[in-house]
């Protein structure tokens, strides 16, 4: 036994750990900071930001209306260091300079948002020597606030419960929580490659409502039929007269690939619902939304 676990476990080894730890760390930056977008999008309205960019100049980019955020998202293991953001500084400086010439209207802010917070020394810099319109922002430090900046998550996974607990008070019952912040994660991905529809890496607040409702529907499709169905023994005809009927059967006797096989046949519009979700009681209002 000893030796078939050696053997398995050899099947696992990478050959360079190290290279293994750098892999994982770049795309724990990326998912945190899309984790970061995505939060910032379930703010926007509310926030009275207009639209929400992503990796243009800076990661993110917040429009409200009377001013623009240029926000970089780190990601550290250990406490922020100056060395850390001396390359955002620099490109905060050409972008400070555009508004200063008038060629960006808006007056802009800066702001540094890490899942680590800052060093004693660079936490001495921010409060003596720092330019006056860059913020830092982390767990456990601040030198400004905004509402529509979110609070950053020590990690990943705060990250992605933080979004949770905001989309659990969407309007949008129609699936868990924790699967619509991970859908619009990847937009959010492909947005950042200007991916369409999002070429100009944009989301636009006012857009954000169909957004949401269309990842929905995309989540919520009825499931493919078999390429080939063969009808059980006292199949219930698919389509009936009936107001309400109730399909009862053993978990695997084949109830949704009946559905999925007489949603292809049926004239009448099918609605599916998955309601093993666990909706308790907004099941009711789930139902009422999707007959809409």
């Amino acid at each position: 036994m000893d030796s078939e676990s050696s053997v398995i476990q050899t099947q696992f080894d990478v050959l360079d750990p190290t290279q293994l730890k750098r892999i994982e760390s770049v795309h724990r930056g990326f998912l945190y900071q899309h984790l970061y977008a995505v939060n910032c999008l379930l703010l926007a309205e509310k926030a009275g930001v207009a639209s929400v960019s992503v990796e243009r100049d800076e990661d993110v980019e917040l429009n409200c209306k009377g001013d623009i955020h240029y926000i970089q998202v780190k990601t550290r293991v250990d406490a922020l260091q100056y060395s850390d953001i001396g390359g955002a500084l620099d490109r905060f400086s050409a972008i400070r300079e555009l508004h200063k010439q008038g060629i960006r209207q808006l007056p802009a802010t800066f702001w540094i948002v890490s899942n680590a917070d800052p060093s004693p020394n660079l936490k001495n810099t921010i409060a003596n020597d720092f330019p006056k319109d860059v913020f830092v922002l982390s767990p456990n430090f601040s030198n400004r606030r905004h509402p529509a900046l979110p609070d950053p998550a020590e990690s990943v996974p705060e990250a992605l419960n933080s979004c949770v607990r905001i989309a659990e008070k969407l309007p949008f019952k129609a699936l868990s929580a924790e699967a619509l912040i991970l859908k619009l994660a990847a937009v959010v991905q492909l947005a950042s490659m200007g991916a369409s529809p999002r070429e100009n890496h944009r989301f636009e607040t006012r857009e954000l409502p169909r957004l949401f409702e269309i990842v929905i529907v995309q989540l919520h499709e009825l499931p493919a039929p078999p390429t080939v169905y063969r009808n059980q023994e006292n199949e219930p005809s698919f389509d009936s007269d009936q107001k309400i009927r109730l399909v009862i059967g053993h978990s695997g006797a084949g109830k949704t690939t009946w559905l999925a096989h007489g949603a292809i046949l049926s004239a009448d519009p099918v609605v599916y619902i998955d309601a093993g979700e666990g909706f308790g009681p907004s099941l009711a209002a789930v139902v009422a939304r999707v007959a809409q």
